[in-house]
């Protein structure tokens, strides 16, 4: 279980991710990206607002 992903911060699962995430995908404050890799990660990091 990763501890990090149960705590009050903000993360992002990437498409091509792997089946061990599975169960976090349901997680608050967890963003699921449709993209893969870096593309999954700048969703992400516009979904939060964080870049444009």
């Amino acid at each position: 279980m990763l501890i990090c992903l149960e705590v009050a911060v903000k993360g992002i699962i990437v498409g091509n991710r792997s089946s061990e995430l599975a169960d976090y995908e349901t997680t608050k404050n967890i963003y699921v990206a449709k993209n893969s890799a870096s593309e999954g990660i700048l969703e992400g990091l516009k979904h939060y607002k964080v870049i444009k």
